[in-house]
């Protein structure tokens, strides 16, 4: 997903800074890479947090955390939408998509160090290897 945001926001870099007989050379590089970016996207992030509800919350707690996380992806994807046109006014459209590669990035070395593996483990180490969550605890607390 990053190397696809990368690829977009170099072809919007060399739009504004290169030949347009050069441009439209690359004209099929754009969407080469936004399906690329939604077919990693699919295959990858996109199922992630509704994959780990399942061993993140308690079993008493999932439905109402489920929810609540469902509900924080979808408010994350829309700050994404609403933040675009100003990020675009102040990077220009090639720094709002490096901008979003570095996000990408970044979000693999998080996944990659932070999210333990889970993999042959039972329900009940997994409770163990997370802990308390604050999630749970604001839960139990009735928010």
């Amino acid at each position: 997903m990053a190397v696809s945001l990368s690829i977009l926001g170099t072809y919007f870099y060399m739009q504004a800074h290169c030949s347009p007989e050069l441009m439209d050379s690359l004209s099929w590089l754009p969407l080469a890479s936004l399906v690329a970016f939604f077919m990693f996207y699919g295959l990858g992030y996109n199922g992630i947090p509704f994959i780990i509800l399942g061993e993140l919350f308690p079993l008493r707690y999932r439905g109402i955390c489920g929810s609540l996380s469902g509900g924080v992806n979808r408010l994350f994807a829309f700050i994404v939408v609403i933040t675009f046109p100003l990020m675009q006014d102040s990077f220009g459209t090639y720094g709002c998509f490096w901008s979003y590669s570095a996000c990408c990035f970044l979000s693999v070395f998080c996944v990659f160090f932070l999210l333990p593996e889970t993999k042959g483990k039972s329900l009940e180490d997994i409770e163990k290897l997370f802990g308390s969550s604050v999630a749970v605890e604001a839960v139990e607390q009735g928010f």
